[in-house]
């Protein structure tokens, strides 16, 4: 299997999002996937996985000049401004075997309308992947972006706990397989404040090694979530 750490470019994220690429390439070994990125900005996480045999990439997002950057990298008709709210506007039902989503969720104010949009352009069987930040467990400091979504939607955000999620994720008809926290805060400021560039991906694997090691620690479990920057989910339709 490709060792994303290798990659020439730095890897994009923390080790919640390297799972999940990881997550994408054990399945992509089984078949070819086609994928959709909900909320892809530039499409910069995918770098390691373009010229992957089996691995066929689309992308949504808002941001006209994000999707710009995106087409560069999927081609010029897979990256596409879209809401994701209409994605059945724009795609077949069942048209994908992986949907991706990666800090977009929590920014969206009617999360069930966007789950049953996933879940209608999914394959039967097929697979959910996201993360989220600002959880319920982190402080709350986004207090000045809450009073400016009373006014402009672009400000909301919604700080959720894995249990919420859980509900949300059954409620439109997913079964959830995998949660995981991570993205450690204090290690997150060395990776994107210190360490060289050159080294990020080094840094990188030693850093998930190390989450991966307390996902089975009772003493994190029960009191590690305040550390943690985000959450991964991976549920199936």
């Amino acid at each position: 299997m490709l060792n994303l750490y290798d990659s020439d470019q730095p890897l994009v994220g923390d080790p919640l999002r390297v799972h999940l690429l990881e997550r994408v390439l054990q399945l992509a070994a089984e078949k070819k996937i086609k994928i959709l990125d909900a909320g892809c900005k530039s499409g910069q996480l995918w770098l390691p996985l373009l010229n992957h045999p089996n691995i066929e990439i689309w992308g949504i997002d808002l941001d006209d000049e994000a999707i710009k950057q995106a087409k560069e990298k999927f081609g010029p008709d897979k990256a596409i401004t879209l809401n994701i709210y209409n994605l059945t506007q724009h795609f077949a039902e069942n048209e994908f075997d992986i949907v991706v989503s990666t800090q977009t969720l929590m920014f969206l104010k009617h999360l069930p309308k966007a789950l049953f949009e996933i879940n209608s352009v999914l394959k039967p069987g097929g697979y959910f992947l996201f993360t989220i930040g600002w959880t319920k467990y982190r402080p709350n400091n986004q207090l000045k972006r809450q009073i400016r979504s009373f006014f402009d939607e672009r400000y909301y955000v919604h700080r959720y706990d894995e249990h919420e999620l859980v509900r949300a994720l059954q409620e439109t008809h997913f079964a959830v397989q995998e949660i995981r926290f991570g993205a450690i805060d204090s290690l997150k400021e060395i990776h994107n404040k210190i360490i060289n560039v050159q080294h990020q991906n080094k840094f990188l694997k030693q850093w998930k090694l190390l989450e991966d090691s307390l996902i089975d620690d009772q003493d994190f479990k029960d009191r590690g979530k305040k550390f943690c920057l985000g959450i991964y989910f991976e549920a199936t339709k």
